[in-house]
């Protein structure tokens, strides 16, 4: 996979945040913001580019269905990668933190839809004039991603434990290859 460029996805929109509210800042464990899910290749990625142990800043969780998924581990009230007021891997941060505040679940006939985070952001932030130039960078992201259907799927379990939070359903996701 060829890595995405650092300035891809949607960090212009959560920078206008008009109350200052930085997410990373709130991942922690099963709380307000669930921290990232990562992908299996994004974490080797990270290792690799860090020269840190998988384990030191990674955990893995069972999903819905018993599959294995992983997540970035928090640091008190904030993503580990968190340091200075600014993401230490932002050049290859997860697809996750790449989308935020947007999110994928998967429907229970198995498709896949675009949501926004209705209470995480502030309340202009789901204005569609407002958001929809950085939903087309997420929607790029996503198909730059190359995600298989299972990574999708795990992906979306892992977005499950989000769903105490309000959020409106946007669109259907395309994948590449998709008609």
């Amino acid at each position: 996979m060829g890595f995405l460029q650092p300035s891809e996805g949607t960090f212009e929109f959560c920078a206008t945040c008009p109350v200052g509210i930085n997410c990373c800042f709130r991942a922690r464990e099963l709380g307000q913001v669930e921290a990232p899910f990562a992908l299996e290749r994004e974490v080797g990625s990270i290792a690799a580019r860090t020269g840190m142990n998988i384990g030191e800043f990674s955990q893995v969780h069972d999903g819905e269905t018993g599959e294995k998924i992983r997540s970035l581990r928090s640091n008190g009230n904030q993503c580990i990668f968190y340091k200075e007021h600014r993401c230490s891997i932002y050049a290859f941060r997860p697809f996750d933190c790449r989308i935020f505040p947007f999110d994928i679940f998967e429907n229970s006939d198995g498709s896949f839809y675009w949501i926004l985070y209705l209470d995480l952001c502030p309340r202009e932030f789901s204005i569609p004039a407002r958001y929809q130039s950085h939903f087309e960078s997420a929607k790029r992201v996503l198909l730059q991603m190359r995600l298989s259907k299972t990574e999708l799927h795990e992906f979306a379990s892992y977005g499950n434990a989000m769903k105490q939070h309000r959020y409106k359903i946007l669109e259907r996701v395309v994948l590449a290859g998709d008609g």
